[in-house]
């Protein structure tokens, strides 16, 4: 076999744990491929040893365990995307191996989750908790049904969670999953290549153990035997190295920040991803804690999603309907009007001077806003979901209105805390009905408000739990929801949903 310089393209794999399994696979890939493929690959092997010892900066190789010589002086280093670039190179692909938008969340599931969980046990021989969580994602999220003609994703995800069926490493896979067992041992018996997978693990396991990291190892003396193409090894490195100062050099700045086109629409041929974060309250000026708790995270995700080409909108904007506005109001003697305006000029400087990339930072005041919200209302009105329910709530005479949780204040019902809010108690944390409190004060003039009854616009869940319940269980499968979102959910519709208020005096 020639060597991963010849004009065939060739694979460079590493031998330690990813590598192996990588090694797997591609295989896997290729064997399904055989028939439409008329092309022949290199492998070259090359070990944790060498590389380590006189090539330590192939950080890439080891990290991933595979390299695949695209064109010349053009590498892929990740099994996932070489598996899917072999896809590309046959002339009559079969429909079932295209891409799709369902394939490639579980490719990109398996990737930064199942895969990173998986060796994690390997180095422990057992199953870690998070590498139970995958699994039960899978279990519970993947279409599990076996069909005559296999996906890209079944046969990556196959490849990765096969090894864990060996009795003497992970024994709990029998007992645990029994679903997606069957459905590994449905496909085995269809993949020629899935015996050579079954006996990766338990040898590379040592492996782990014995050489833990990178450190220390280059303080060995004794001599290593290079491998014969070690010369290629050494300039696939440089020519990595390279591609990856490029990408950083000025003149390739596109790369990192892409041009954006507004308007920003759904795309046929690309991934679309709609962004949030939570709306800040316009009463007051965010500060680092606001932006780190939501706003950057879901910048740094945009900004990701972008470089990678998919189609990309970021919203956010400032909340500007509520007690908070009116609060903040009254405590500076302007009209809510004026507050709003005030404080979202407030926060959008300061989320341009951190650089956030809002397509859009917007207010719940617009136009566009009022009419998206009551086109939703009337929609929902129209389909019988909208209720009239009679509530119980504090009125002050004196200011002859009805008093929000935010514009009251009295003695706790449970430890006696003489300044407990409308909704809870900052001394017990205990959670409260406003009508709850004793001798209850109004926070505006100070008098005392009593319990009266009000009409009230309620949104009936529990007639709607049907149809949002069979919404949920698609969209969890098809987002990749974790596994606290899919149980809090799932406990929720196990609970009943329950009629909510969707109006305030």
């Amino acid at each position: 076999m020639a060597t991963a310089s010849s004009q065939n393209p060739g694979f460079i794999y590493c031998e330690n744990l990813i590598g192996k399994v990588s090694k797997v696979k591609i295989e896997i890939i290729l064997t399904f491929l055989a028939s439409t493929l008329k092309q022949e690959f290199d492998r070259t092997q090359v070990t944790v040893q060498d590389i380590r010892e006189e090539a330590f900066y192939l950080s890439s190789v080891i990290a991933t365990g595979v390299a695949f010589e695209k064109k010349p002086g053009i590498y892929l280093f990740s099994s996932n995307e070489i598996c899917r670039h072999l896809l590309t190179l046959s002339t009559d692909l079969p429909s079932h191996l295209k891409e799709t938008q369902h394939t490639l969340t579980w490719i990109d599931f398996e990737s930064t989750s199942l895969t990173p969980h998986i060796l994690s046990s390997a180095s422990q021989s057992s199953f870690t908790e998070t590498l139970k969580e995958s699994l039960s994602t899978l279990e519970s999220n993947y279409p599990l049904d076996i069909i005559p003609l296999l996906s890209l994703s079944d046969i990556i995800i196959f490849s990765s969670i096969y090894p864990l069926t060996h009795p003497s490493l992970f024994v709990e896979m029998n007992t645990s999953f029994p679903k997606l067992l069957t459905w590994i041992d449905t496909i085995a018996r269809r993949v020629p290549a899935a015996n050579k997978i079954i006996s990766i693990l338990p040898v590379v396991t040592n492996w782990t153990r014995e050489r833990p990291g990178v450190t220390g190892f280059r303080k060995q003396k004794k001599e290593i035997k290079l491998p014969s193409n070690f010369a290629e090894v050494q300039l696939l490195a440089k020519e990595r190295d390279k591609q990856s100062d490029l990408r950083w050099d000025k003149r390739s700045v596109s790369l990192l920040a892409p041009e954006i086109t507004h308007p920003i629409l759904p795309h046929a041929t690309k991934r679309n991803f709609l962004i949030t974060s939570a709306l800040p309250y316009v009463n007051n000026v965010p500060h680092l804690g606001n932006i780190i708790g939501c706003v950057l995270s879901a910048d740094v995700f945009a900004r990701y999603c972008r470089a990678r080409g998919h189609q990309t909108l970021f919203l956010c904007g400032t909340d500007e309907y509520g007690t908070a506005t009116e609060i903040k109001a009254v405590q500076e003697g302007v009209t809510p009007q004026q507050v709003c305006d005030k404080y979202y000029q407030e926060h959008k400087s300061i989320y341009e001077w951190f650089q956030i990339s809002f397509d859009t930072f917007g207010r719940t005041t617009t136009q566009k806003q009022t009419d998206i919200a009551q086109d939703i209302f009337w929609k929902i009105h129209k389909r019988g979901f909208i209720t009239d329910e009679t509530v119980e709530q504090l009125f002050c005479e004196k200011c002859t209105r009805f008093l929000a949780d935010r514009f009251v204040a009295g003695i706790c019902p449970s430890c006696a805390y003489d300044d407990a809010q409308g909704d809870q108690c900052d001394k017990c944390g205990k959670l409260i009905n406003a009508v709850e409190l004793i001798q209850p004060k109004c926070k505006i003039c100070d008098s005392q408000p009593f319990v009266k009854k009000s009409q009230h616009i309620f949104l009936d869940m529990t007639r709607m739990q049907p149809e949002v319940e069979t919404w949920v269980q698609q969209a969890a499968s098809r987002g990749n929801w974790t596994h606290n979102a899919t149980s809090i959910t799932n406990n929720w519709f196990k609970d009943g949903l329950k009629p909510r208020c969707i109006s305030r005096d």
